[in-house]
């Protein structure tokens, strides 16, 4: 099984890595990143579209069974002092570097008539929040295009959904939260107690229950689901 991953140098890439090798001893991982570490590892700014282009000629020569798009960048601005190049960065990393991924890899998944996609979304998508506007809106459009891919191509046995985490405990979306209650006039602290109570539980969701939902999309215990978002954010997004 080979498996692509962006992303996978953050805290929740890492925890996802972690389980697959778990869960799917036999696969090749090959990691899409900034910097190479392992001759797997396939070169890639996502702000840069150029480097987007140079990565999916390479997936296209690729067979690969399950392709997740982990990377996201969420640094919450205020909405006057966005520039160009801000909209532009966040834009490319949260929607179009996986918008052209999927083109890339979907041709050979549907040859082999199957496949896993996970995207790896926000509950933020749903449920906005000032100041992460672009990062809200860029999540709701990879949902958007994630449902109707799953549509067009669920008749060539391939499953394309999205996982929607909440408040989840790593470096980056820790060093978000801090600037987002600085915004607020709230200390680190503070902010954090208000987002663990948004979780319903207390506490900051662990990267390892995101990276599980993962390991079960691309399961076959999953056969059955396809063209969903599932959010794995406690309370903080619920459907009747």
């Amino acid at each position: 099984m080979n498996i692509v991953i962006t992303g996978g140098s953050g805290d929740m890439g890492k925890a996802i890595i972690s389980e697959v090798k778990t869960r799917f001893p036999e696969a090749t991982i090959y990691e899409i990143n900034r910097n190479i570490d392992k001759n797997t590892d396939l070169k890639g700014d996502l702000s840069n579209l150029l480097d987007v282009y140079n990565v999916s000629a390479k997936l296209k020569k690729l067979q690969i069974d399950v392709f997740i798009n982990c990377a996201g960048w969420s640094e919450p601005v205020p909405f006057e002092d966005l520039t160009v190049k801000q909209i532009n960065d966040r834009v490319n990393i949260n929607f179009y570097s996986p918008l052209l991924f999927m083109q890339a890899v979907l041709p050979n998944m549907k040859k082999m008539h199957k496949g896993v996609v996970i995207n790896i979304s926000s509950v933020t998508a749903v449920t906005p929040v000032p100041n992460l506007h672009i990062y809200s809106a860029s999540k709701r459009a990879l949902d958007s295009i994630t449902v109707s891919l799953a549509l067009e191509y669920s008749k060539y046995g391939i499953r394309i959904n999205g996982i929607r985490p909440g408040s989840v405990k790593t470096r980056a979306a820790s060093l978000g939260r801090s600037k987002l209650g600085e915004l607020k006039g709230l200390s680190d602290d503070m902010y954090e107690k208000e987002m663990s109570r948004e979780n319903g539980y207390d506490r900051l969701l662990d990267p390892s229950e995101v990276a599980k939902m993962v390991v079960f999309l691309i399961s076959d215990d999953s056969s059955g689901i396809n063209g969903q978002i599932i959010n794995v954010c406690g309370t903080m997004e619920v459907h009747s």
